[in-house]
């Protein structure tokens, strides 16, 4: 009796994919149904084993399998596997079903190997691998695919690439929902605490931690010293040089080994401690304009008043490290960019709270200054005019009453007495100045002969204190300014100059024209030259003792007033408090002197900037507008 073959079951699609969703449609978690399909569909497809690979760049990723309804990664399943990534332009026939978006079998009669691409809604999502063994036929499993067998296979393919996608969507929404949620609470708890700078920093770094899973994490601030152990100040400078000169915030994210030949990050990566693997950082940043008072820059049109005077002002910086290998998804780095940008919000407007509750203690005590200094000021004029009148009685003939040692020491304490009401005089003018500021006189002069009158004064000054004066004068036209009140800042800047330099040192004064195209901050982006063109409001100047229309004029060029000096620099902590009024260093002084000299320059229609670094001297510009008036006159 001769050899029966074996009666093989045909593949009936139907009871596949209606036994794939009784079993499979209920699953949410997408790792989960990646995992569960090989080995399903093994077992459907009377199969030797079942591969899943799924797009990642420009190449294939195996992501599952299974070999024999067994999952995992036997030795029989990773011998016909690609375990290294398949590149979408080659020839193996994972990239060709890809490619051609249609089932490639193999060999060509009697394939043994489907690969079938995974469409949803015509975008391939991935390629589905069925395989077949030559010499194992049983009468459940065929020993090859049939051509009715390899379309019922595309139609499965199909059921799973929905499987996937609906599986991975429903995922991507609860993953969103998980993420509003968080951002709704991070908003909330850093909108109770918007007036407790603290309680917002510890909460920004609990939430980072949360969202990164971060290792190491922590607030840096650029006005304290670090105190994190894993972050040098040197990384720390480094990282606000960066953030400060970004046009538009980005993570700065740098990953161990990938980065450590990368020149860009070689010098983050030399301060950072070998543990750590993965290193990011994003910044706590507020833009905001440069507002001033009547007679200030503005621009000509709103447009550019946004966009050209912007001041970035960098609060603070998210640190934060792994150590161990890791990979910031970018759906973590966007959460992260959103408590960042809720973080600066909240600290800005406490910023500005906190100002405005200066300002008004400000207003409150420059009104009070101003009855205080005018009933002071009575008194001390009394006391000086009888000091005088009896140091004139001493001296005359009526001084040999007195034996000449007892003669010196009544000179001398008359001396210390009129000494300090000088002082005090001094002090109330600077309050009378503040809390009452003057109304512009504008004069025709010469710049350049007026700054020569200011150093005239400090000349003595210079010589005791062994410093050397350098001066530095362009050709310049003669211009209209306040004379009195433009001598007031310039002796304001030298005599700070002059006390910065105990040792000595070389006092250089610049006068010069200054382009259009370069009268912002270091801070701000310039324009093209057409845009730089200066609106200057000022209804409260006279002109030549002649009172002077309200009204807009064009600036079309500045004049830079530049004083440097070789002394002991400003630290960064002053140098962010150096125009506030009362802030001094000084033994003596109130720390009215530059809060009254940024105000005169400002009533000018200018501004003045400082730069400065903590042992290498300072720089002092003072950049002011010359302007055309109703009756094109040069008025500056």
């Amino acid at each position: 009796m001769g050899d029966v073959e074996p009666q093989i079951e045909q593949l009936c699609v139907p009871e596949v994919v209606a036994a794939l969703l009784r079993e499979l449609s209920a699953v949410t978690d997408y790792r989960t149904l990646q995992d569960s399909l090989p080995q399903h569909l093994t077992s459907l497809l009377r199969c030797r084993s079942v591969l899943l690979y799924q797009r990642s760049g420009e190449t294939l990723q195996l992501v599952a399998g299974s070999f024999d309804e067994k999952p995992g990664w036997s030795a029989a399943l990773l011998a016909i596997a690609h375990i290294n990534p398949i590149q979408l332009d080659s020839e193996v026939p994972e990239a060709c079903a890809w490619r051609a978006r249609q089932a490639i079998a193999q060999p060509a009669t009697e394939p043994l190997l489907v690969a079938m691409p995974l469409i949803y809604r015509q975008e391939c999502i991935g390629v589905l691998v069925v395989w077949r063994q030559r010499g194992a036929a049983t009468a459940s499993m065929p020993e090859h695919w049939t051509a009715d067998e390899i379309h019922g296979v595309e139609a499965i393919a199909s059921v799973v690439a929905l499987l996937l996608e609906n599986t991975r969507l429903l995922e991507q929404d609860r993953e969103r929902i998980r993420e509003l949620s968080l951002l709704n609470s991070i908003s909330r708890q850093m909108s109770c605490s918007m007036y407790e700078p603290e309680r917002v920093r510890d909460l920004v770094v609990q939430r980072v931690r949360e969202i990164s899973g971060a290792d190491l994490c922590d607030v840096i601030e650029p006005a304290t010293v670090s105190v994190i152990p894993w972050l040098v100040s040197p990384l720390r400078e480094k990282l606000f040089e960066h953030f400060r000169a970004q046009n538009t915030p980005t993570v700065l994210l740098i990953e161990r080994p990938g980065d450590v030949n990368n020149p860009h990050f070689s010098d983050y990566l030399q301060h950072l401690p070998a543990s750590v693997s993965t290193f990011f950082a994003l910044p706590l940043c507020s833009d905001r304009a440069v507002t001033k008072r009547s007679g200030s820059v503005q621009r000509a049109s709103l447009e550019t008043t946004w966009n050209s005077l912007q001041e970035r002002r960098v609060s603070g910086i998210i640190v934060g490290a792994y150590e161990r290998p890791w990979k910031l998804r970018p759906a973590q780095i966007v959460l992260l960019q959103v408590v960042a940008s809720q973080a600066s919000t909240v600290l800005e407007n406490n910023r500005l709270e906190e100002e405005k509750r200066r300002l008004d203690r400000l207003a409150t005590l420059g009104e009070m200054a101003a009855n205080v200094a005018h009933e002071v000021r009575n008194p001390l004029a009394s006391i000086k005019i009888s000091m005088q009148m009896l140091l004139d009685d001493l001296v005359s003939g009526e001084a040999s009453l007195l034996d000449n040692e007892r003669m010196q020491w009544v000179q001398l304490s008359i001396g210390v007495v009129l000494k300090e009401v000088e002082r005090l005089d001094s002090i109330v003018r600077d309050l009378l100045l503040f809390a009452r500021p003057q109304r512009l006189h504008r004069v025709r002069c010469q710049l350049p002969e007026l700054i020569e009158r200011v150093l005239q004064l400090i000349q003595p000054q210079c010589v005791a204190a062994n410093v050397v004066l350098d001066r530095i004068y362009d050709e310049l036209l003669p211009v209209w300014l306040d004379v009195m009140q433009m001598e007031q800042i310039l002796l304001n800047i030298c005599v700070n100059a002059l006390q910065a330099m105990p040792d000595g040192g070389v006092l250089t004064v610049a006068c010069r024209l200054y382009s259009p195209e370069h009268t912002l901050h270091a801070t701000e982006q310039p324009g093209d030259a057409s845009a730089e063109r200066q609106t200057i409001q000022d209804s409260s100047a006279t002109v030549g003792g002649k009172e002077e229309q309200s009204g807009s004029v064009i600036a079309q060029q500045w004049i830079e007033i530049a004083v440097s000096d070789t002394g002991v620099g400003i630290s960064p902590a002053q140098l962010e408090r150096i125009f506030q009024p009362f802030f001094t260093t000084k033994a003596h002084g109130i720390g009215l002197g530059l809060a009254i000299t940024r105000r005169l320059v400002e009533d000018h229609g200018g501004y003045i900037h400082v730069e400065g670094q903590f042992g290498y001297g300072a720089l002092v510009s003072v950049r002011l507008p010359i302007i055309q008036t109703g009756h094109h006159r040069n008025v500056l």
